[in-house]
């Protein structure tokens, strides 16, 4: 007779494999992550972004590792063309980088 073995994989893992899918398979386009660890999200870091540039758009937002943290990096036009992208801490949203291309 032969025996299965069967792997349960503990829920919080399989929570973070969900959140890590989520974002990957969204290509990380203003996608609402599902992450049990704090992080902003989406949503909330282009918030923060356009009080951080007043009267931007946002031309774009991804979630990556920079400088080994987590943070959402967003660029945003001005109505006069000038380019900012943005880092935003995803614990707590604080901007850590504001670089400015005219």
């Amino acid at each position: 007779m032969r025996k299965t073995h069967v792997h349960r994989i503990p829920p919080i893992v399989a929570a973070f494999l969900v959140a890590l899918a989520t974002v990957s398979f969204s290509g990380g386009a203003l996608a609402q992550p599902s992450s049990p660890n704090g992080d902003i999200g989406f949503e909330r870091a282009r918030e923060i972004a356009l009080r951080h540039v007043p009267g931007a758009h946002v031309e774009s937002i991804e979630r990556d590792f920079e400088a080994g943290q987590l943070v959402y990096e967003v660029e945003l036009r001005t109505p006069q063309g000038v380019e900012h992208e943005l880092w935003i801490d995803a614990r707590d949203g604080r901007v850590l980088r504001d670089e400015i291309e005219d």
